[in-house]
């Protein structure tokens, strides 16, 4: 009896090992595809990022060059407030804008309603200013000053750090399924 016992034991110990291995190469094959998968993914995300980071560097570019065209462009003229316009915004707050007039050097005197407003007021009327205006459309003009200069780069700055965080997504999108 105790060897009829032994004997099923064995059988039942041979099924379950069958049965082990049998799904220790399933558990195998299904690690391996989530392992090819997991690769595809992390290459997905590599050439997202880095499509991505091409893009905003092409961006940062083409804004560089245009905002370093505009400034070599601009002429400076002496110019002299003559209005301040208020404006409300859709919430109802004030901003005064100033308007100024400047000398051409043809002898035209241009007038402009400056696109920079501020509260409170920045200028007065009657303050003297400098006025970068383009050459081919006065009308375009700005006041001299560190802001508005540094405005006009904001483009170029946001695109380009956008490009690098970017490439260090890509960068770390490779090195992870590197591993």
């Amino acid at each position: 009896m105790s060897r009829k016992r032994g004997k099923r034991r064995r059988g039942e110990d041979d099924e379950f090992e069958q049965e082990w291995a049998r799904l220790d190469a399933e558990f195998e094959a299904q690690r391996a595809e989530m392992e090819r998968s997991g690769r595809t993914m992390t290459r997905a995300l590599f050439f997202l990022f880095a499509g991505i980071s091409a893009l905003m560097l092409a961006i940062a570019l083409l804004t560089g060059v245009g905002t370093g065209r505009r400034l070599a462009a601009e002429q400076s003229a002496v110019g002299q407030v003559i209005e301040m316009t208020e404006r409300a915004n859709s919430e109802g707050s004030v901003f005064y804008y100033p308007v100024v007039a400047f000398d051409l050097p043809n002898g035209q005197r241009q007038r402009v309603q400056l696109g920079e407003g501020s509260w409170p007021p920045a200028y007065r009327v009657g303050d003297l200013v400098t006025v970068l205006y383009q050459p081919r459309d006065p009308l375009d003009a700005r006041i001299d000053s560190g802001g508005g200069t540094a405005a006009l780069w904001t483009w170029t700055i946001v695109t380009g750090a956008l490009a690098v965080a970017f490439a260090l997504a890509a960068a770390l999108a490779w090195f992870m399924g590197k591993t």
